[in-house]
């Protein structure tokens, strides 16, 4: 997000555009932009896609049934230091500031990037950590010429003002995970008091980790150890672009795993965005009492969260955590809690993007196809975690995917 807008050239990941990308000329303070009529992102080995014909990466990807003619594509990274004693942070979940803001236009039925943006955007209360760095290989100097949130929004909203929605389409986002769009934005966006778009505000997105876990469902012959990037590349045998934890290279990646997926056609995967809107709604109209935690510490415990809930005047009547993966310092748990009223877990659903330890949490309406399963879960299995970290109870198995 800045006022510079860094293009990086088309890297081996990506298939040579057969005509060639316009370069948008440089600003006045050097921003660009590309749009890529033709680029595409190559196709996966046809070794890398089981149980599927050994021609079916060579052909062009089957499409999913989703009612969108885009997808925007997009990946920020932010401020954030490392896992010090909370008295030593120099950034925190409730604190840290997008500093790159990357993204990419995808055409649906063809996966064509149609246009890709990455800005870099100047921190204004926060420092880039040698942590933060080491990780992004963001400098304090490449900001120095930075521009602001408000920009890097703007031009996305100019982008789809007038490439999309003007011109009577539709669009929806793909992230990795819902931190960007669900945690990151509309919390800097209120502290900064930058207004956003209703589609900001309430973004229909896939989430590219639940769309791998419904994939994975399909195929238990494919071992994915964690929704990483990474370990997703490495499970699918997908090669990842660029560099990790770079915005645009990111970005690429997911499309590149997206394109992946879609070529087995299940009818469960990339076919329904969540909307939060319509979740909300109907979580209103069943008058649930079930919400969803997600991004918590790896070695959470009950007392924590009640504690945590207690503080708001709220007491879940019960609560039940998954943790996801292994590695206790970056590995995350989630789970849900139930309240005895509806009106409860409607004040629950406020606490979302709350700071809990080092972590900011999510918590939303609960989608009606899992609630059926918590309750049968709760029937099934009863735990006494009080002081118990998550990550020891190993009841993944036990539980629906979240």
């Amino acid at each position: 997000m800045s006022d510079v807008i860094e293009q990086s050239s088309v890297d081996k990941e990506v298939a040579q555009p057969t005509a060639s990308a316009t370069k948008s000329p440089a600003s006045v303070d050097g921003s660009s932009a590309t749009s890529a009529s033709a680029s595409t992102l190559a196709s996966p080995a046809s070794a890398a896609l089981p149980a599927k014909p050994t021609s079916a990466a060579s052909k062009a990807p089957k499409v999913p049934t989703s009612e969108y003619d885009y997808y925007i594509v997009l990946d920020f990274e932010a401020t954030c230091d490392d896992n010090k004693p909370v008295a030593e942070l120099l950034v925190t979940g409730a604190t840290s500031e997008i500093i790159e803001f990357a993204w990419l236009c995808i055409a649906k039925n063809n996966f064509t990037v149609l246009h890709e943006e990455q800005r870099y955007v100047k921190s204004v209360s926060t420092p880039v950590t040698p942590f933060c760095q080491s990780l992004t290989k963001i400098t304090p100097e490449k900001l120095e010429n930075a521009g602001t949130l408000v920009e890097a929004i703007e031009s996305l909203d100019n982008y789809i003002t007038t490439e999309i929605l003007d011109r009577g389409k539709s669009f929806c986002f793909v992230t990795h995970g819902a931190w960007d769009l669900r945690i990151q934005l509309p919390r800097e966006a209120k502290d900064k008091n930058i207004s956003l778009p209703t589609y900001l505000k309430e973004p229909i997105l896939f989430d590219l980790k639940e769309e791998a876990t419904k994939w994975v469902a399909h195929h238990s012959e494919v071992i994915l150890k964690s929704f990483s990037l990474e370990k997703m590349c490495e499970a699918f045998n997908v090669s990842q672009v660029g560099q990790l934890h770079s915005g645009v290279d990111d970005a690429k990646t997911i499309v590149s795993i997206m394109k992946y997926l879609v070529a087995f056609a299940h009818p469960d995967v990339f076919t329904q965005a969540m909307d939060p809107a319509q979740t909300l709604k109907m979580f209103k109209m069943e008058e649930s009492k079930i919400v969803r935690i997600s991004s918590l510490s790896f070695d959470i415990t009950q007392t924590e969260l009640e504690a945590f809930f207690a503080s708001k005047q709220l007491k879940p009547k019960e609560l039940v955590m998954q943790a996801n993966g292994t590695n206790t310092n970056r590995a995350s748990a989630g789970g849900f809690a139930v309240f005895e009223k509806h009106n409860d877990a409607l004040a629950a659903l406020d606490l979302n993007g709350s700071l809990l330890g080092q972590r900011t949490i999510e918590i939303t309406p609960s989608k009606p196809i899992l609630k059926e399963c918590v309750i049968i879960f709760f029937s099934t299995r009863r735990l006494d975690m009080q002081h118990v970290p998550i990550h020891q109870l190993r009841i993944k198995k036990s539980m629906p995917q979240v």
